[in-house]
């Protein structure tokens, strides 16, 4: 017989006493009555590597790095890529943000399915950045550059106002791709440029000569 203890929401601890017929019982223990996620087994076991969020959504593109180590890195995407490391658990279907600035631990189930990575928030969560950042659904991409991508669709003789940074498989990014979204800013296109395409020289018009 062996006993299995675990932490819950609400500082509330789970006592499972199992048996040799398979039967438990649960005792909890706790200062606030708290229901734990139901688990369940995926698929697919939680991804690993570089995920970039599909829309820009209202903190800007994202882009998750995750470790096997249960380390990660989430990158803003703005005018420059802003990184911030964080820790996370995964317990078959539930995702946990272990290490926050805000002292909690939010849980969301997850779900891949080989390209697209989500997450639907399970219980409370203190962040409204954090759970907007979440919100997004996230593609995979290998070996990723961050580079200036298009904002949105421009003309030719379009002035262009506002450029964000993203991050691009590197065989998609040209060499002399730019970094600096603020590079950008009153340029003008010299062709037609479509909402994402990675930034480069050729598409903007000649600086005029000092």
């Amino acid at each position: 017989m062996r006993t299995l203890r675990m932490p819950l929401a609400g500082m509330a601890i789970l006592a499972l006493t199992v048996g040799t017929t398979g039967v438990a019982v649960a005792q909890a223990e706790a200062t606030e009555d708290a229901v734990p996620a139901a688990v369940t087994e995926p698929p697919h076991a939680f991804p690993t590597g570089y995920f970039v969020s599909v829309e820009t959504g209202p903190v800007g593109m994202v882009m998750l790095e995750f470790h096997e180590d249960g380390t990660a890195i989430t990158h803003r995407l703005g005018s420059e890529d802003s990184a911030t490391p964080f820790t996370y658990a995964v317990d078959g279907d539930v995702y946990t943000h272990i290490a926050s600035e805000y002292g909690d631990q939010p849980t969301y189930r997850w779900d891949y399915d080989g390209e697209r990575l989500a997450f639907e928030l399970i219980g409370e969560e203190s962040c409204s950045v954090r759970k907007a950042r979440y919100t997004n659904t996230f593609r995979s991409v290998e070996d990723p550059r961050v580079v200036v991508i298009a904002a949105g669709d421009y003309e030719t003789g379009d002035t262009i106002y506002f450029a964000m940074l993203s991050a691009v498989p590197a065989a998609e990014a040209g060499p002399d791709a730019y970094t600096n979204a603020r590079e950008l800013t009153g340029r003008v296109a010299a062709v037609p440029i479509a909402r994402g395409t990675p930034m480069t020289p050729d598409l903007l018009e000649p600086l005029p000569a000092e």
